[in-house]
């Protein structure tokens, strides 16, 4: 199972081009996201070794994906992969199901997703957090009422 993108006029509807994406185990797209050049940025699941551009930050075997392309659909620009890059059993765990994407103006990415043990085994445990966050801990029963 692999991710697919495509693009149609918007004006008219007709297909543009469209594309695959994805490895030799299952991936799955969730969100698509624009920046101010068109370029498409998509965030994904996988359970194979999602390809990540050197010299960018990615975490090894990490089950989730944000991957860009150029506009046409023809170029991969970069893609990193992320999560906790653990296993059961031999295979990924899937960490986060994906629920938004977005791009401001200065190509800043922002993603989002829930995760924890519905997510077939998966668990938000060790997925990688900054000194500064507002929680750097979870035990999968995190809740905040503001």
């Amino acid at each position: 199972m692999d991710g697919w993108l495509a693009s149609f006029n918007a004006q008219t509807g007709n297909y543009l081009a469209s594309t695959y994406n994805g490895t030799d185990e299952n991936d799955q797209n969730f969100f698509v996201a624009l920046d101010q050049d068109d370029d498409v940025y998509v965030l994904g699941q996988t359970l194979g070794d999602y390809p990540s551009t050197g010299g960018l930050w990615s975490i090894k075997d990490g089950s989730q994906y944000l991957h860009k392309f150029k506009s046409n659909l023809q170029q991969s620009v970069q893609s990193i992969a992320f999560g906790s890059g653990d296993t059961v059993n031999g295979s990924r765990v899937i960490n986060i199901s994906p629920t938004a994407l977005m791009v401001d103006a200065c190509k800043s990415v922002y993603l989002s997703g829930w995760g924890g043990l519905t997510n077939f085994n998966g668990t938000t445990t060790g997925l990688p957090t900054t000194p500064n966050a507002f929680d750097t801990i979870t035990d999968g029963s995190d809740f905040y009422y503001m």
